[in-house]
């Protein structure tokens, strides 16, 4: 994955000037611009909290289960189509992010065609307290817009990266490795870019299955690795803390082995 263009070619104007070598990927490279993906940094604090409420109305829930309270916000954001959840502890014990509590998450139930989702009070008990952790901005809840803040909108523990690729960008992946073989051999040997060194040749041995066979030619996976360069927190330093760059370096990746 590629940062912008535009950035990668100021960044080699500015540091590269007339050394820059170009050279090609000849098997796999997806930059995911606008046309091919989509890169969203989601930051936000994404809960109202209410003690001893619930979700009610046009909405379903789903079994409950055990997890930190940290662990259920982030399975909530994650899962998109979730309206919030319950967490439910012991009298003795606080929300902290930490602590271990049963919890029931909430979606929208598209069973019912007309409805919204509201809050209602929680039963009481005299061993546990429960608290509502509401999603906000969901148009099918009403109060998740009445009661938004914009000044509680940060958590950074909350935040992340969403990355999308679009499925035509995928299968040209499959594609790739469907043909690995084939692609190595048009770069090596004889066939190698006048770029390459004399002893430009590629040797692949296989893994041993479990059955501890050598597994065939051609049944190979492809790992994806990415690498999200982002502006705000520049600028990177390089040569030792010498030099610094708009842009993530090589060096702060790995080596060129």
């Amino acid at each position: 994955m590629s940062a912008n263009a535009t950035e990668v070619q100021e960044y080699r104007d500015l540091y590269y000037k007339e050394e820059v070598d170009d050279r090609d990927n000849p098997f796999m490279w997806l930059d995911l611009s606008s046309s091919m993906g989509t890169i969203e940094y989601m930051r936000g604090y994404p809960y109202i909290e209410w003690s001893q409420r619930i979700l009610t109305g046009k909405v379903s829930q789903l079994n409950t289960e055990y997890m930190t309270l940290l662990e259920a916000q982030k399975k909530a954001i994650v899962e998109d189509e979730y309206l919030g959840f319950n967490f439910s502890i012991l009298l003795t014990e606080d929300f902290d992010e930490d602590v271990s509590g049963a919890v029931i998450f909430y979606k929208e139930d598209y069973s019912l065609a007309e409805g919204t989702v509201v809050t209602g009070g929680a039963t009481a008990s005299s061993t546990h307290k429960s608290k509502l952790y509401m999603k906000m901005k969901k148009d099918v809840m009403p109060e998740s817009i009445e009661y938004y803040r914009e000044t509680n909108n940060y958590q950074g523990e909350l935040d992340y990266v969403s990355m999308k690729i679009p499925d035509e960008a995928l299968n040209n992946i499959r594609t790739m490795s469907k043909n690995l073989l084939d692609n190595l051999d048009s770069v090596t040997e004889e066939n190698k870019p006048a770029y390459a060194g004399p002893g430009s040749r590629i040797y692949i041995e296989y893994p041993l299955d479990i059955t501890n066979q050598r597994i065939s030619a051609g049944r190979h996976g492809v790992e994806l690795i990415f690498y999200v360069w982002e502006s705000m927190n520049n600028p990177w330093f390089i040569n030792n803390g010498l030099q610094y760059s708009l842009l993530p370096d090589i060096e702060h990746i790995g080596t060129e082995d």
